[in-house]
């Protein structure tokens, strides 16, 4: 499903970075994210876009962190059967290792 693999390729990548970066960003004191950091050029990081490799700047984002969150929350609560139900529907046989990335948990 094309709609669906984009949204792998871009969406899932992108909210995986922001996390990685709200995380590291947490862990080295900063306190101020969203508009208020970038107008302090602070919590910013840059990425690179998986399916074309092009590079990108921004700045870490609460509440991306927060939907991306609730979408892993979500995801955890479906049984096993519903997992590998929609894993079959989508064509992504790894979509648990997607959805349970390695972000560590911290309070927003």
């Amino acid at each position: 499903l094309p709609l669906i693999d984009h949204i792998f390729e871009t969406f899932v990548p992108l909210m995986q970075e922001n996390e990685r970066a709200y995380l590291q960003h947490l862990r080295n004191g900063t306190t101020v994210f969203n508009e208020k950091a970038f107008n302090k050029k602070e919590a910013l990081y840059t990425g690179r876009l998986i399916f074309n490799g092009h590079k990108f700047g921004s700045v870490a984002k609460t509440f991306q962190v927060k939907v991306w969150r609730d979408l892993k929350l979500e995801y955890s609560k479906l049984s096993v059967s519903s997992k590998r139900l929609l894993a079959s529907a989508l064509g992504i046989p790894n979509l648990t290792s997607v959805m349970l990335s390695d972000a560590a948990y911290s309070k927003l």
